[in-house]
């Protein structure tokens, strides 16, 4: 089957319907840079696999390629479609659609059947037909030679066709594991039940120790009966709830008598000595109190009739001191013409010198006054002051003895009430008290113990129901941990087996790649020695490592490793090489076209030369070639190389690139196949 027809609209740089048509045998499709070459390859591939693989986990400004597959006007995007048509040996034509992310035709089961020519175990088809199928420049360095050892192995051994064999090595892996996995969750459970009946043997010897009481003690359950009061017939179960209810209500009694004798003992002995020394300190200090709270009354209307009497000594003093300024004026001037300067009564001197003498002493009384009045007024504070301390110490001694008064009257009150419950009436004779309780107590202590004994006696009596439940349930958990041991006595045994055949297929799958990689051996060396990507180093072999992890390396010459060794085009070149021989050797695809993206870069003229001749060997194989080159006068080469046939066409398109359209076809021209005689006869 080979590619017939590609057809693509709104899809990278090409915006209306581009159409190519590809003869059988090869096209050569030539352009200057940007004129969408690699976009026609980009839209086979996007065909086959969904997406481009070489922008394949490229994420910049929170953007990938998801964002610029399709034609894109400044923020507005057109969704386009993208159509690959193939044809096989008989005329028949099949194609693949996309439009927009959908794969449209056909559907994914029938996408792998149209690329596949017989069943192969591949995870991930159309990927490994794109890498294998599709040779560009800027990734067949990357995707051929630098890959990894053990991914280098995982794609030939792909393209070989022996990944079936892998699949099953996988699924014995996943059995082995599995298989694995249900040792340890058995062997979990099977410890949970060993567990498990330690626990319940152990139940099982107490239950028989609790049996064999209840045979030597007897059948207690009519004693039981007749200790307890109102009790009718019902089961075992319900006479032993009953029982122990009854019990319970006993303790609490015997509880409540031992609390009421100690309030007995205590109202007899200290409590009752303390109280009647209480009423003693009351009846003494409240005449007392009586006495300070009258005498503090009176004192506080003294106290206030000394702040007014110091008042007005204060008032009288204040007017003395303007009168003995008064004064003092007077007697500098003294009598004027006979007459008093204060007054202006006429008056002689001596009397005048008199009465001044004598309203002086009257104004030294005056400030006397205020001194007596305040050191009155302070005496009747401070006595104020030592009946108040005095009155508090006797309201708290009186309030200490009532409060010792009242506790021994509420704790005498709730004693005889609690007493009358028990039959037990006054207690004025506290000893006859004291001895009652004591002796209701002993007695309800008596009952306990004997119905405590009945009890346990009719406890054991059930342990024999017991110890048959135990011995059914110990039955079932032997029986389980049987089933437990007999299921990983089978599961050991076909682990066992799993991982023997796991052992032969990883043998027979490592001696299959090796026998298949011999026969490639030759077709690799051959295209090597074509392409001649180093003048020294005419040789090119292989390398196998790991028996369970394998891995393939490349040696050139003395056993050297060309990753190292050669320069960036020689390694091109060789990547070249090597995935052409993978696209040679694959047997389970039904394509037989191998596309290359201008895979000159980096190639020097005379590598370019071997590459066009190696191609050309190619098409004697009857594969269909599609190379895109940008060179032009290299395009022409490749062309009159290519033409390897006298029955298959080939065509050179020529693109360009139009502002406004996108991608167009500049020009194409058919290249026919060389003529089969150059001289006719006449």
């Amino acid at each position: 089957m080979r590619l017939r027809e590609i057809e693509i609209e709104g899809f990278r740089g090409i915006k209306d319907r581009l159409q190519l048509i590809f003869p059988a045998g090869f096209a050569v499709i030539t352009g200057p840079n940007g004129s969408g070459k690699s976009t026609i390859c980009d839209a086979i591939e996007f065909a086959l696999t969904g997406t481009i693989l070489r922008f394949k986990g490229v994420h910049e400004a929170n953007e990938s390629i998801d964002d610029y597959i399709w034609w894109r006007e400044g923020t507005l995007r057109k969704t386009g479609r993208v159509r690959l048509t193939f044809i096989d040996d008989s005329g028949n034509t099949r194609y693949i659609e996309r439009m927009g992310e959908k794969l449209s035709h056909p559907s994914h089961t029938e996408l792998r059947d149209l690329l596949l020519r017989r069943p192969v175990a591949l995870d991930d088809l159309p990927y490994h037909l794109a890498i294998t199928t599709i040779l560009r420049a800027e990734t067949v360095a990357q995707t051929g030679l630098e890959l990894s050892e053990r991914d280098k192995f995982d794609l030939v051994r792909s393209a070989l066709g022996t990944a079936d064999i892998s699949a099953i090595q996988r699924t014995l892996q996943a059995a082995v594991s599995l298989l694995a996995l249900e040792v340890k969750n058995h062997e979990e459970e099977y410890q949970r039940l060993r567990q498990t009946k330690l626990t319940y043997e152990a139940q099982l010897s107490g239950a028989r120790s609790d049996a064999a009481k209840a045979t030597t003690q007897g059948d207690m359950t009519e004693r039981l009966r007749a200790l307890i009061p109102n009790i009718r017939g019902g089961d075992l179960a319900t006479l032993s709830k009953t029982a122990a209810d009854h019990l319970a209500t006993l303790h609490q009694q015997i509880n409540e008598l031992t609390r009421l004798l100690g309030n007995l003992q205590a109202l007899d002995g200290d409590l009752s000595f303390k109280a009647a020394q209480a009423k003693k300190i009351v009846a003494n200090l409240e005449p007392q109190n009586a006495a300070l709270q009258k005498r503090l009354v009176e004192l506080r209307a003294s106290l206030v009739s000394a702040d007014k009497e110091l008042q007005g000594a204060r008032s009288r003093a204040q007017s003395a001191g303007a009168m003995r300024e008064l004064i003092d004026l007077g007697e500098r001037i003294s009598l004027q013409h006979g007459q008093c300067p204060l007054c202006g009564l006429s008056i002689d001197l001596k009397n005048f010198r008199d009465h001044i003498e004598h309203v002086r002493s009257e104004l030294k009384q005056g400030t006397e006054g205020v001194s007596n009045a305040l050191r009155k007024r302070d005496a009747i504070a401070t006595d104020i002051a030592k009946d108040e301390q005095t009155f508090q110490t006797l309201v708290m001694q009186l309030n200490a003895a009532k409060r010792d008064i009242a506790v021994f009257e509420a704790l005498t009150g709730e004693t005889a009430s609690r007493l009358a419950d028990y039959g037990i009436k006054g207690l004025e004779d506290k000893r006859s008290s004291i001895d009652a309780v004591t002796t209701l107590k002993a007695t309800l202590e008596k009952s306990a113990t004997e119905i405590q004994t009945a009890l346990g006696a009719v406890e054991s009596s059930k342990s024999i129901a017991r110890v048959l439940e135990l011995e059914k349930t110990l039955q079932n958990v032997q029986a389980n941990i049987n089933s437990i041991e007999r299921a990983l006595t089978s599961i050991h045994r076909a682990s066992t087996l799993a991982k023997e055949n796991f052992d032969i297929v990883r043998r027979v799958a490592g001696e299959v790649v090796d026998d298949r990689l011999a026969a490639l051996s030759p077709l690799l060396q051959e295209i090597y020695e074509r392409l001649k990507p180093h003048s020294t180093w005419r040789e090119l072999d292989y390398r196998l490592r790991g028996d369970v992890q394998r891995s393939l390396s490349l040696r050139v010459g003395d056993g050297l490793n060309p990753v190292f060794t050669f320069s960036s085009g020689q390694r091109r070149a060789l990547g070249v090489g090597f995935l052409l021989a993978i696209n040679l050797a694959r047997p389970w695809s039904a394509l037989d076209s191998v596309i290359l993206d201008d895979p000159v870069q980096h190639i020097d003229d005379f590598r370019a030369l071997h590459l066009a001749e190696l191609l050309s060997a190619v098409r004697q194989t009857n594969r269909q070639v599609v190379c895109a080159l940008e060179n032009r006068d290299l395009a022409e080469l490749m062309c009159r190389r290519l033409r390897s046939s006298s029955t298959s066409e080939g065509i050179l398109i020529e693109l360009a690139y139009d502002q406004n359209k996108g991608v167009v076809i500049a020009k194409s021209r058919a290249v026919r196949p060389p003529p089969v005689h150059a001289l006719l006869a006449a």
